[in-house]
């Protein structure tokens, strides 16, 4: 019963040092982004954060609301063409334009 206890401890303090290395990787994210509008890839080699895991994190980030597309452009590092360069920064954002809907109209 004693082992039990103690396996049942240890996974959830493995669990708990993991969250935290993805903690920690997301708000370097998120930091990397607030200084400069990049592309996901210059992110990866500057932090050195996988790329599989920065894009589930500008996943999130995008569900939040904390990040934008600031333009398309060539990535400096690949040379493709048209890839999103991101930014963080609030004062960068595009103000969001509301569409008005025909439906609202038509309902009092």
């Amino acid at each position: 019963m004693k082992t039990k206890k103690e396996a049942t401890i240890t996974a959830a303090n493995e669990m708990q040092c993991k969250n935290t290395k993805y903690l920690a990787d997301y708000k370097k994210v998120f930091e990397y982004f607030s200084l400069k509008p990049a592309t996901m890839f210059q992110c990866e080699t500057d932090t050195g954060i996988p790329r599989p895991y920065v894009c589930w994190y500008v996943r999130s980030l995008r569900k939040n609301e904390d990040i934008q597309i600031f333009k398309f452009g060539r990535c400096p590092i690949s040379k493709y063409k048209d890839v999103q360069f991101l930014t963080t920064d609030r004062n960068l954002f595009k103000p969001e334009i509301k569409q008005s809907s025909l439906f609202d109209e038509l309902w009092p």
